[in-house]
């Protein structure tokens, strides 16, 4: 889904294969995960890494991106994949951003 891109400081940027692309932070849009959403991935199973992956996941499809940028994340080895959405769950355009349940203090 590609939008009008934000202002450079908002946006999270990573490269893939000598390209930059964007991807919005994922707290622009944690609270339009579909509580469906939620529960399944909080359901899935006991293992609370695998529920949070799943929802990590989900909020990457409905964020604002640039063409190609979830193509160009996902065509990364496994290792670099993670590594950069790790890196973008932890983004933050200004410190009352906040991950899925999680507040900005206990991310640092």
């Amino acid at each position: 889904m590609t939008k009008k891109k934000p202002p450079a400081d908002q946006v999270f940027t990573f490269e893939h294969e000598g390209k930059t692309y964007w991807l919005a932070p994922g707290g622009t849009k944690v609270r339009d995960l579909p509580g469906r959403l939620y529960r399944d991935a909080l359901m899935a199973g006991d293992d609370d890494n695998e529920a949070r992956n799943r929802l990590r996941f989900a909020l990457l499809e409905i964020i604002d991106a640039q063409d190609g940028a979830l193509d160009a994340l996902y065509a990364k080895p496994l290792p670099d994949m993670m590594a950069t959405i790790r890196d973008w769950e932890l983004f933050k355009v200004s410190e009352e951003d906040a991950d899925l349940g999680e507040s900005s203090a206990s991310s640092n």
